[in-house]
């Protein structure tokens, strides 16, 4: 069974739902929509007609193709890419870098503290005043704690750590378009 998604996105301090599925009847395609307050602002439709029928052998593919187009939405919504009620989508600005700086003692004790550090890509020069947001996609309990960064392009996020769900689970940490991914791997219990 093919199942959709539903998050938010926050676009300066706007929170903006995305939600995203499969039709498969009449004209089968991936249906994402973007909410703001009950309201569409934004759809993207991609039709899947060549892997009709859906069967056992192809229905990972398209619920890969679900997946990868919910969370590039989701993206593109947080990085300004999308134009939302009246707002021109964001032109293109320099590109940044996010360096994670503690990748090895982030966790301790159940607390969270992440350290990174914004970079224009060209430049190296700090990218300072922007929200850098921190989210464990696959908790138990949705968890997001976000910072801004400095001076010097730096911001600490801390948090509590939330018990992981079944599936598959991650520390994504962004800031506009920049984003770095990390799988996590609940510990075994000795």
């Amino acid at each position: 069974m093919v199942t959709g998604h539903n998050s938010n996105a926050v676009l300066e301090g706007v929170t903006y739902h995305v939600q995203t599925e499969a039709r498969k009847s009449g004209h089968p395609f991936i249906d994402s929509l973007v909410f703001l307050k009950g309201r569409v602002l934004h759809r993207r439709s991609v039709g899947f007609e060549e892997m009709l029928p859906i069967t056992v052998e192809n229905e990972a593919e398209l619920q890969k193709r679900v997946d990868e187009q919910h969370h590039a939405v989701v993206d593109e919504v947080r990085a300004g890419k999308v134009a939302l009620d009246g707002r021109p989508a964001a032109k293109a600005a320099a590109e940044w870098q996010l360096d994670f700086l503690n990748p090895k003692g982030w966790l301790v004790r159940g607390h969270a503290h992440i350290e990174v550090r914004l970079l224009e890509k060209e430049s190296q020069a700090p990218v300072t005043g922007v929200e850098i947001e921190a989210e464990i996609e696959g908790a138990a309990v949705a968890t997001k704690a976000a910072g801004k960064s400095g001076g010097d392009g730096t911001a600490a996020i801390e948090f509590a750590m939330p018990a992981l769900g079944g599936g598959e689970a991650a520390l994504v940490i962004r800031a506009g378009a920049a984003q770095r991914r990390f799988l996590l791997r609940a510990k075994a219990k000795s």
